[in-house]
């Protein structure tokens, strides 16, 4: 039955890529040149490998998504292509993939949604030149963003999502904007 369920997942969110996909000129930096030649990474290929990072060191990363082939592409080759994707394209999937998954039956209570809203710290890449995610403690310093997440209480169920950077996060705004 789970296995099922996660097939159906899996489904769901290649059909989202996909549809993403045949716009992707819409969310890249230079539509006329990003992602118009065939390269060994795709957009799509670009967006499945960053959903499945394991925490791994990114030259592993690319072996492991590559299944260790001798043409996988280089850790740099995958930044550049990475570069190109502007962050309205995550939000776009987010929502093309929360709308497919919404489920058939619309629970509210008195015919109201319930709602939670809260907020992870997520480190990233160090970069002291970002102000609004670098954070100056201890000797070198840190970079971390806010995730701040909408769930549905009664459907199990996440509406939307907004990313702040840790220095200048405000859950309230980010709650007031979702």
């Amino acid at each position: 039955m789970q296995g099922k369920f996660l097939k159906n997942l899996n489904t769901t969110l290649r059909k989202c890529i996909d549809e993403l996909d045949t716009i992707h000129s819409l969310y890249v930096k230079n539509p006329d040149k990003d992602f118009t030649r065939n390269r060994k990474i795709s957009f799509s290929d670009t967006l499945w490998f960053l959903i499945g990072l394991q925490g791994k060191s990114m030259p592993n990363e690319v072996l492991d998504f590559f299944d260790h082939s001798v043409s996988a592409p280089t850790s740099s080759a995958f930044i550049q292509q990475r570069k190109k994707i502007l962050t309205d394209a995550w939000d776009f999937l987010f929502h093309s993939f929360e709308q497919a998954c919404s489920p058939s039956s619309d629970i509210t209570r008195y015919g109201y949604h319930i709602y939670a809203c809260d907020g992870s710290d997520v480190n990233i890449c160090r970069n002291p030149d970002d102000e609004e995610t670098f954070i100056h403690e201890g000797e070198k310093g840190y970079n971390a963003i806010h995730i701040n997440a909408l769930y549905d209480l009664l459907n199990h169920t996440y509406h939307d999502v907004v990313f702040q950077g840790k220095k200048k996060l405000h859950e309230r705004s980010a709650f007031n904007s979702m």
